[in-house]
């Protein structure tokens, strides 16, 4: 299980109480695991060093250290796994709007998912607001 709390990434077994802090996880948020269970992907700016989110892979074995994927100058963060683990899928805000990125895992092709049409659903529902204050009687 892996746990995230301010100071980084905390790992323990699930039938035990204590917890592991992850090395080099310090600023870490939305881990995700690989489907074959070996690694996991998260966003962090790791300190002082990066001033944008850049995307990493802790190993899951012992001593395993984290590598960072991406050297952005601009935020990339709530990666996931594709299915099959070759790629991981993440919010891009390149050029200040969030989009679709797909980095590959092996190999380092990166692409950008370009929205080409928006459509918003129906409505489902109506949304009262009443807002009350001490001059407002009803």
């Amino acid at each position: 299980m892996v746990l995230v709390v301010a100071a980084g990434l905390f790992v323990r077994a699930l039938d035990a109480f204590d917890m592991a802090p992850v090395a080099g996880s310090d600023g870490a948020v939305m881990p995700f695991w690989s489907p074959d269970g070996k690694r996991f992907v998260y966003s962090s700016t790791r300190g002082a060093a990066d001033q944008y989110n850049n995307l990493y892979v802790q190993p899951t074995a012992p001593g395993g250290e984290p590598y960072k994927l991406t050297f952005f100058a601009h935020d990339a963060f709530h990666p996931r796994w594709s299915p099959d683990g070759e790629w991981i899928a993440y919010i891009d805000n390149r050029g200040g709007l969030p989009q679709l990125g797909l980095l590959e895992v092996y190999g380092g092709a990166n692409r950008i998912v370009r929205v080409v049409d928006r459509r918003w659903k129906r409505p489902t529902g109506v949304l009262s607001v009443r807002t009350v204050d001490s001059s407002t009687r009803t």
